[in-house]
């Protein structure tokens, strides 16, 4: 075995490709000492190395797999009543080399100590010390790390289901990121051999030759890349099979039905937020495949979402104010910063409506291409498969829809880093001053660690740069920073870090770049030649064009005057709030409605007068006439549809109830989540995730989704009643539908 040579790629690989480089270590890299390979195998030796390695992992899944069967509660009873401290003594003892030393060893400083504030422009590269992902001593399996597994009870269990329920080519997605950091970085020693590896289906991890358009779709990798994924998962089974080991000890078999039932529970309770879901999650939920079906439901979710938000502007007053309220305290400027009024309010306006139609046309693209795939998929489904040539409407579909998306989390990130001055979470970072006729903004150019906001904008920055240089393992890394940073220290500070636009900002892209990776890792076979398909006149208005706000083209000043004046006026004629619904609260009412009224004007024609004409008799029936007219065929009237009440249970219709309030009283006050998923679960609905941290709850009339309210999981009345509007409009809720269900015997 060669070492400390210098070995060419393949050849037909691209000397400029990103994608190519992340399968093999270009020429010019391979001079640096930590680039080198470890040595040169022959095809015969990196075979029996691939399949060494594959029949270890499959005897570990194997084993892991038996254990649950026929120990499962037995696991889940000792590790869940198990202390923080105990399940670290175990992660440690079973696994040192992956989990480190319990208790660790004494750190002399944190890097939140030994990081100091930063005078002057802020850049990334002087405050690289401030936050770093949790420390893991397996560079290949990042997310593999004590600190989580510790205090997080449910990621072991979730663990053990996902990696049994899934083989090892589903997870090869997920597991080839993961590597990506030990590969690129050199942080381990990487063995050579120019062929490729399949990694799909049945013949996953057999010796093929280098092909550029399977390579790029990840449905082969060349071999340093792919000995490393096959390595990964076999450390990854070899640990769980030691920590089971350790867990069930000599216990005799006690069955499995408590595993059962927490598994089919989606493992809920884990006490631990999340503010994305599996998408800051994926090690413990199932692998994320290319699926245009999967992806639509994802897109969906997130235009319904978007959907009901702009119906509920439009019609409900309170909500409105609500939005409206939000924005113009996210704008810090006092009387001595010169900011009138009038250029306020035109700037949130402007600010309202370049994210409203940022988000409405993103979504909008997105479901129309994902529909368009899915149904294609659906025609050709006998073709399509991973490894398979594209049939070439499909092919043409397949590159359409990456574009797409590609094109809208530019778009998404450069309008998110505009608004970023007018959101509240950064008003303690940005100032803000009148210049030329509109609000422009001071940013503070010094950078402090202790400071909650600087910290935050410094996470989002990274997630700027993730995105925007197409990195391909996406952003879920820098979003788990950034959600750990959102939620540490709640509800102290609810109010300031969870700003409503802020986190459906967030979300939009979490759920966009998610969408990108499983596109990225498709393993399809296809053609990159047709990316000319695309109109390039659909790509530049949709896609990368840089409009700072909804568009100098689309709307000039008076037209912004015009909307800042509407908007104004109904911010500040505001809808009277509950108690006695008097002729004062009506005048109060009517003015507000007015004001919106206003905001969106219906244009009545105007009919022109014509001359009077002289019909004569033509209107004069005879009255034989009228004798031969049929009074039995009559215009039938349809008969009233009368909607069946949903029998519930007395707790759920307590819910149901401040849903739809009869008076001020009853619309009072908070709504735990929890109970909310339970009576919605109640009424026939059930819940599944949508995207982020939006839960989809499906009968079998429909679906919406809503979002988990956080970091508190409570639902507070405005949005409750917000909800309860949406739930009227898709599914004819009413208070009266709802009746206490009778328990058996006849009461109640």
């Amino acid at each position: 075995m060669a070492k400390n040579q210098i070995f060419p790629p393949p050849a037909g690989l691209h000397a400029d490709c990103a994608l190519c480089y992340q399968h093999f270590r270009p020429v010019e890299d391979q001079q640096k000492e930590c680039f080198k390979y470890a040595g040169h195998l022959s095809d015969l030796q990196a075979d029996r190395l691939i399949q060494e390695v594959l029949q270890q992992s499959t005897y570990n899944l194997e084993y892991v797999k038996a254990k649950l069967e026929t120990h499962g509660d037995l696991i889940l009873t000792r590790w869940t009543k198990k202390s923080k401290d105990k399940r670290a003594a175990i992660l440690s003892s079973a696994a040192p080399n992956v989990f480190g030393d319990w208790p660790p060893p004494p750190q002399v400083k944190t890097s939140a100590e030994y990081a100091q504030p930063i005078e002057g422009p802020y850049t990334t590269e002087n405050i690289t010390q401030w936050v770093k992902p949790r420390s893991s001593v397996c560079s290949f399996a990042p997310w593999l790390e004590l600190q989580g597994f510790m205090e997080d009870r449910m990621q072991l269990l979730s663990l053990l289901h996902v990696r049994t329920q899934y083989s090892p080519s589903a997870w090869a997605g997920f597991d080839i990121r993961g590597t990506s950091v030990a590969f690129t970085a050199g942080l381990i020693p990487v063995l050579f051999n120019a062929k490729c590896v399949r990694m799909f289906s049945d013949r996953y991890g057999e010796m093929t030759e280098w092909s550029g358009a399977l390579t790029h779709s990840w449905a082969y990798a060349g071999f340093p890349r792919a000995y490393l994924t096959l390595e990964a998962q076999s450390v990854i089974m070899g640990t769980l099979h030691a920590l089971v080991d350790s867990i069930v000890a000599d216990a005799e078999p006690g069955g499995n039905a408590k595993w059962v039932a927490l598994v089919q529970s989606g493992f809920r309770g884990s006490g631990c937020e999340a503010l994305w879901g599996a998408y800051t999650n994926q090690a413990f939920a199932p692998p994320v495949l290319f699926d245009p079906e999967v992806m639509l439901r994802k897109a969906k979710a997130r235009l319904d979402l978007v959907l009901d938000e702009f119906w509920l502007m439009q019609t409900e007053p309170a909500y409105m104010h609500h939005v409206i309220r939000h924005a113009s305290g996210s704008i810090v400027c006092d009387e001595a910063s010169g900011v009138n009024s009038t250029v306020r309010w035109n700037h949130i306006a402007m600010s309202l409506m370049a994210e409203a139609v940022n988000r409405l046309t993103t979504w909008r693209l997105i479901v129309t291409e994902c529909q368009s795939t899915s149904d294609l998929f659906k025609k050709h489904e006998t073709h399509i498969g991973p490894g398979k040539p594209l049939p070439r409407e499909v092919n043409t579909a397949v590159v359409s829809l990456g574009t797409i998306v590609n094109l809208r989390l530019k778009r998404q990130n450069y309008i998110f880093d505009k608004l970023l001055p007018s959101m509240r979470s950064f008003r303690d970072r940005f100032t803000a001053y009148q210049g030329g006729g509109t609000l422009r903004h001071h940013e503070r150019q010094n950078m402090d660690p202790s400071n909650k906001c600087d910290r935050l904008y410094w996470n989002i920055d990274l997630s700027h740069g993730a995105l925007q240089s197409n990195n391909l393992n996406g952003a879920s890394i820098i979003f788990q920073m950034l959600e750990r940073e959102m939620l540490d220290d709640v509800p102290a500070r609810l109010v300031e870090k969870l700003d409503k636009r802020l986190y459906d900002q967030l979300s939009d892209i979490a759920t966009t770049d998610e969408l990108r990776c499983m596109w990225l890792y498709s393993q399809l076979d296809v053609s990159k030649a047709d990316d000319g398909a695309i109109d390039a006149y659909y790509r530049q208005i949709y896609g990368d064009q840089p409009a700072r706000k909804v568009g100098n083209a689309v709307l000039d000043r008076r037209c912004e005057e015009r909307i800042g004046r509407l908007l104004r006026l109904f911010g500040e004629s505001s809808w009277p709030k509950g108690g006695r619904k008097d002729l004062d609260w009506l005048d109060k009412a009517t003015a507000s409605r007015k004001c919106s009224d206003e905001t969106a004007p219906v244009r009545r024609k105007r009919t022109k007068a014509k001359a009077a004409r002289d019909v004569g008799g033509d209107s004069t029936m005879s009255e034989a006439d009228i004798q031969k007219l049929n009074l039995s065929e009559s215009e039938e009237v349809e008969p009233e549809v009368v909607l069946s009440s949903i029998p519930v249970r007395q707790d759920s219709l307590a819910v149901f109830h401040r849903m739809y309030p009869t008076d001020a009283t009853s619309a009072q006050g908070s709504v735990r989540w929890t109970q909310f998923v339970q009576a919605m679960a109640d009424a026939g609905f059930v819940a599944t995730e949508a995207n982020g941290s939006a839960v989809n709850f499906t009968n079998g009339n429909g679906s919406i989704a809503f979002h988990k309210p956080h970091p508190e999981p409570t639902v507070e009345p405005i949005t409750l009643h917000s909800w309860a509007k949406c739930m009227r409009r898709r599914f004819e809720w009413t208070r009266e539908r709802f009746v206490l269900r009778e328990k058996e015997g006849g009461e109640t």
